[in-house]
């Protein structure tokens, strides 16, 4: 099963390394990272950038807000799962084993959502 994950971001230098690190780390081979700047001036660009070569899709431009482009990635999107992540959150490890699990055997589920955590200067969860 294929899971794409969309991030947009604007001005997120402080936290899009660590969102980029927890899709790229995660145990799953059939993963479609899509990301989507809003032309940063702060330096998240240049993070983005290093990250490239990993992604499937990279993009930094103006756009028309957060939600046109999230549409933008899902449009794009290949997935059999589309996923939305903000560039200041997470995946826990394991996250996309489990969503292929939670799809690939209840059929009846069309929709899952995270419960949110929160990470502290010293990036301890809670």
């Amino acid at each position: 099963m294929r899971i794409s994950i969309i991030t947009v971001t604007y001005n997120c230098v402080d936290t899009i390394e660590e969102t980029l690190k927890s899709v790229l780390d995660q145990n799953y081979e059939n993963t479609e990272y899509i990301v989507l700047d809003g032309a940063s001036t702060d330096g998240t660009k240049e993070i983005i950038e290093r990250y490239a070569n990993k992604l499937a899709f990279f993009e930094s431009k103006k756009d028309k807000g957060q939600y046109h482009a999230i549409q933008e990635g899902f449009d794009m999107a290949t997935g059999d799962v589309l996923c939305y992540l903000n560039g200041d959150d997470i995946l826990l490890p394991s996250t996309l084993n489990t969503l292929n699990t939670i799809f690939s055997n209840f059929n009846e589920v069309s929709w899952v959502t995270g419960i949110p955590g929160f990470l502290d200067k010293e990036n301890s969860y809670t």
